[in-house]
């Protein structure tokens, strides 16, 4: 009994550590407590939930070519003796040693597999092709030793203070301020390789080069980044005049505003836009992402994974109705539009065909389900007051957050907490005002279509027994 609270003890420390962190999502429910005996049941127990487990993967089962395994055996070697980032040309060395090597085009597809499922970070456009991160989570550590260097700064490098404080304020990071962290004794794989991880950052979106204009539409030239999550009270220049016109990066316009949250000064017709357009436009994002993310490989494709459960679906027909089946299998083999799927398909492909998403997954599923019946099923106008918006927005938003994180893929997941910060803080565009509103008056048609589909059943029932008692 001594033995088995200690190991609850344990459990329950572990557990509590993690539940407020994205690791927490990985963990099963069950626990195995395995000692050094020879002989142990548990240990058994360990190994068919690791298979269980891995068999869910969305990977899983999928054939892959043989070839690539002897590829994924050097990457593993490389791992194993701490080497970060590697030169594709390496790889492609390995590869010509092999007895029989394979294309460069099915080498970047081999990339592109491993990457997808998350062993190395590695994309193909010309300014990051030629170099490939073994440890994705090298990354996290790069960002994370930038955001917590206060104390360096201060101890080590005194004459950059200003610009630690510039960064840990409105999210401006100077050169001087990267070279000061990455130095080649503190850091030395990031000091080599500051450039390419500079690169990497700026194409997730996780800071962005900005180009800044005048009033004459001249470039000023900037030195620093710009990491817009760190950006707090203190405003970021952005005027209209002779400094700085607009900041953009590549992908990603940014645009700072001193407004007021819709709660306090919107009106509640906007409050509830904001709400809708969260959830029935950010919310269907998310969860179309989160499908590619369960269904998708680089050997099946949507359509073909669709057609493997064709026959399930078919067969629920109070599932899925026609015009939802006819979205999913289009005629003359027109492939499958995914921005057709919106929230009530979605969630019922997740309940029914998709086996892989976790519980937790499965529950905050269900609460974007329960906020869209909340939202468009018992609100009798366009509104919202401001203690409704609150429990709305926390649980909507809180609940796309945490989903996005499951895509893997850092770049969706960055532009998704955009999207809810700035929907919260700027006015809904007019279009998607009349968007928003025929999905809510789509819904009413719908449910006074099913009530008058029942009424016109009932009225034949009772017709039908009047005539049988006569």
């Amino acid at each position: 009994m001594y033995r088995h609270e200690i190991c609850e003890k344990y459990f329950k420390e572990i557990r509590s550590y993690l539940k407020d962190k994205p690791t927490i999502l990985h963990l099963v429910n069950e626990d195995f407590a395995i000692d050094n005996t020879v002989v142990d049941s548990k240990l058994v127990a360990l190994k068919k939930k690791i298979v269980e487990v891995a068999s869910q993967q969305p990977y899983w089962g999928e054939e892959v070519p043989a070839r690539w395994i002897l590829l994924e055996r050097e990457l593993m070697k490389l791992k194993a003796a701490g080497i970060k980032v590697i030169p594709r040309t390496l790889l492609e060395i390995f590869n010509q040693a092999e007895d029989v090597p394979i294309s460069k085009e099915e080498l970047d597809l081999f990339l592109k597999f491993q990457n997808d499922i998350g062993t190395i970070l590695y994309f193909s456009i010309e300014v990051l092709k030629d170099k490939i991160v073994l440890v994705p989570q090298w990354m996290i550590d790069a960002l994370k030793s930038l955001i917590t260097a206060e104390m360096f700064i201060l101890r080590n490098a005194p004459a950059v203070a200003k610009k630690w404080d510039m960064f840990s304020k409105n999210g401006k990071l100077y050169p001087e301020l990267i070279d000061a962290i990455w130095t080649k004794d503190e850091h030395p794989d990031l000091h080599d390789n500051k450039e390419h991880i500079l690169l990497l950052m700026e194409h997730l979106n996780i800071i962005a080069r900005p180009r800044c204009f005048s009033e004459d539409g001249s470039e000023i030239e900037v030195d620093y980044f710009l990491a817009p999550y760190l950006q707090g009270n203190e405003d970021v220049p952005c005027h209209f005049h002779n400094d700085t016109h607009v900041i953009r990066s590549k992908d990603v316009l940014w645009f700072w505003f001193q407004e007021k949250e819709p709660s306090d000064a919107g009106s509640s017709t906007d409050r509830f836009m904001s709400t809708a357009y969260l959830l029935v436009d950010v919310g269907s994002r998310v969860l179309r992402q989160l499908l590619s993310h369960h269904t998708v490989t680089p050997t099946c494709t949507l359509d073909q994974y669709l057609a493997k459960h064709r026959n399930t679906i078919n067969s629920l027909k109070r599932v899925f109705i026609q015009s939802q089946i006819d979205i999913m299998f289009p005629q003359n083999r027109v492939a499958t539009n995914l921005d057709d799927y919106d929230i009530t398909l979605l969630s019922a492909l997740f309940q029914n065909i998709v086996p892989t998403l976790s519980q937790q997954e499965k529950d905050m599923i269900k609460t974007l389900r329960e906020e869209r019946n909340k939202l468009y099923g018992h609100v009798k106008s366009c509104q919202l007051n401001a203690n409704d918006f609150q429990t709305h927005w926390k649980d909507i938003s809180s609940t796309l957050t945490t989903l996005s994180q499951q895509c893997n893929d850092t770049a969706f997941e960055a532009k998704i907490l955009q999207e809810i910060q700035r929907t919260k803080v700027s006015a809904i565009p007019a279009g998607t005002y009349l968007d928003i509103l025929k999905t809510w008056f789509e819904k009413i048609e719908t449910v006074e279509g099913v009530l008058q589909n029942v009424t016109t059943r009932l009225e034949a029932l009772e017709s039908r027994e009047k005539s049988s008692t006569k």
